[in-house]
């Protein structure tokens, strides 16, 4: 009942910084480390790498 109602089930999802693609970009190219990437996207690790890996295909 609650579904038919819309009720959203679940953990919500991150977005994704402004600046992700150019962030992602530098990564690609060895500008900066995953480390660094990940601090500047403000994401968790197992998150920066899920969207990083959604971006990718």
């Amino acid at each position: 009942m609650a579904k038919a109602r819309g009720v959203r089930f679940g953990r919500p999802s991150v977005a994704i910084p402004n600046n992700f693609i150019e962030i992602i970009n530098q990564y690609k190219r060895g500008i900066i480390t995953s480390k660094k990437a990940i601090e500047m996207s403000g994401l968790t690790r197992g998150t920066f790498y899920r969207k990083l890996q959604l971006l990718s295909n």
